[in-house]
């Protein structure tokens, strides 16, 4: 069993952005397979060094694969402030999204959230981003809108091009019986009626910033 939430930030025409509200997903969606990717360590806390590069790469890697492509899709960074904060609250075993309020950092104000939980010890850390990832058949991005029905969130903030860095955490919730995923995103995306990424020719519209040339569809930092 594994479930994911995304946290979406609300624009309020009248309060500005709103403190907490947040979209809730149950159940596995099409698409996200394991790959036969080594398992979690039964005995696993929080994440190695090697799983942090791979969650990294993982993230970048989908963000280059977009469709259609993004003219100022930038790479991002792991930062530790954001994986810190992410740990502190998978350490809690709590699964549900903290307040926007407790995500705020020495940088950044608004930090974007996903959540997963799975079986313990049955799948590895990239199989939640994949299935994070997957519910990009579920994104028009024509209109801007999930299919009816559908959450799509996880995958708008893992590809939102104004997002700059993730920091994830692992937390074994023994009692429960489930891993615990989070990775907080610095500054948030997911802004409503907003496109996550400018569509075009890859790297030739790069923020600033990011003057190291292109690679794999992505802005370098400079």
């Amino acid at each position: 069993m594994i479930r994911a939430s995304c946290l979406l930030l609300l624009v309020l025409v009248s309060l500005g952005l709103a403190d907490e509200p947040e979209g809730m997903l149950d159940g596995m969606p099409s698409g996200a397979p394991d790959r036969g990717r080594p398992k979690l360590d039964i005995f696993a806390q929080g994440l190695t060094e090697d799983e942090k590069a791979a969650i990294l790469a993982l993230h970048n890697k989908d963000r280059g694969e977009v469709s259609p492509s993004a003219s100022n899709m930038g790479e991002l960074q792991w930062n530790d402030e954001l994986a810190k904060d992410a740990q502190d609250w998978a350490d809690q075993c709590i699964y549900k999204h903290n307040g926007y309020r407790d995500r705020r950092t020495s940088q950044w104000r608004w930090v974007g959230q996903n959540i997963a939980e799975g079986t313990i010890g049955f799948f590895s850390v990239l199989t939640f981003v994949d299935w994070w990832n997957s519910e990009k058949d579920l994104y028009n991005y024509a209109d801007r809108t999930c299919e009816p029905g559908k959450e799509c969130g996880h995958y708008t903030q893992i590809v939102w091009a104004h997002t700059r860095y993730v920091g994830c955490a692992l937390k074994r919730c023994d009692w429960q019986r489930f891993d615990y995923f989070v990775c907080n995103y610095g500054p948030t995306g997911n802004y409503p009626k907003m496109w996550p990424y400018k569509k075009g020719t890859p790297c030739s519209r790069c923020p600033s910033g990011f003057h190291g040339g292109c690679s794999e569809n992505l802005c370098k930092r400079g």
